[in-house]
């Protein structure tokens, strides 16, 4: 296991406008195992006060990224004054859209046995 000492801080995400900062971080990695334990002095603050220090480190491929955080915490603080969520409820993002009518298809069965065709027990 290899024990590693950094000297910068750790931003952590934890929350849609929260962030864990760790300080005085020590880094212990088993790279074979690709076991990675982080520990040091942590401290919760908002993602905009951590905004200036991360983005002199980011690089040009995460302007993309770094434009829907933008958006994302904008619509959360909106949704703050407006007293609703802000974000819509799309719990439902992983299940795939209802593309047959089973109405109809259920039709197509019952005159196809209508048609000649017997029942098979």
């Amino acid at each position: 296991m290899r024990v590693f000492v950094c000297l910068l801080p750790v931003v952590v995400a934890s929350d849609a406008d929260l962030a864990d900062l760790l300080r005085l971080v020590t880094v212990h990695a088993a790279v074979s195992a690709n076991t990675f334990a982080i520990y040091g002095t942590g401290q919760v603050k908002e993602l905009t006060e951590l905004v200036p220090g991360i983005l002199n480190q980011l690089g040009p491929d995460s302007l993309a990224s770094l434009r829907k955080l933008a958006e994302s915490y904008q619509a959360i603080q909106q949704g703050r004054q407006g007293g609703g969520s802000g974000v819509p409820d799309d719990d439902d993002d992983d299940v795939p859209d209802l593309v047959e009518n089973f109405d109809v298809e259920e039709q197509k069965q019952k005159e196809g046995k209508d048609n000649g065709l017997e029942e098979l027990n």
